[in-house]
């Protein structure tokens, strides 16, 4: 269990990443395109109500009121940094990680949902040189991450607590991975 996959995957590292692949990486998923939107409409929103109530001298709103809308984009740059905090531990994942295999020992619900479904801490372990390692990763996806007896992982060789399993990877990573694995 957890030796490395013999492929090309672990050669010549750092990997070059394609641009296209890059990018889906680090604005693919769902809470980057949210606080995207959040913050570009709502920074255009809270300019507009405010530009409206400058106008309006003998308005009878509080100029407080002007404050409101710039929840909006400040939503959106929270939104934007979460994900692109996780985004950038899988680029680097990407280009500097270990593939290899590994094996699911646990999962723990947590309080959050996406979509309804329980998101989970997935607990695994891998072997590397001078000995096994554990991690941790969330998902709400568990189906995935417990099809195989031996799940496959990228770990970075210098942080091996660094580690995650591809099916709880986005689309963009495994898609990467299995090109690299089949030389496609």
């Amino acid at each position: 269990m957890g030796s490395s996959i013999s492929s090309a995957a672990n050669f010549n590292l750092p990997r070059q990443i394609p641009g296209g692949v890059k990018f889906r990486i680090l604005l693919g998923n769902p809470l980057t395109l949210m606080g995207l939107f959040f913050a570009v409409f709502g920074g255009v929103m809270a300019f507009t109500v405010t530009g409206v109530l400058q106008t309006q001298e003998a308005s009878s709103a509080p100029r407080w009121i002007a404050l409101f809308p710039l929840m909006f984009p400040l939503a959106g740059i929270i939104m934007l940094l979460i994900s692109m905090r996780v985004n950038k531990k899988y680029l680097h994942l990407v280009q500097n990680g270990i593939l290899t295999a590994g094996k699911v020992t646990g999962m723990e619900a947590t309080n959050m949902k996406i979509n309804n479904r329980t998101v989970y801490k997935v607990f695994f372990e891998f072997a590397v040189s001078g000995g096994m390692q554990k991690a941790v990763v969330k998902t709400h996806n568990t189906a995935r991450v417990r099809d195989e007896k031996e799940e496959k992982l990228v770990y970075d060789p210098n942080n091996p607590e660094s580690a995650a399993l591809l099916d709880a990877m986005p689309k963009a990573v495994r898609k990467f991975f299995e090109k690299l694995e089949t030389g496609f």
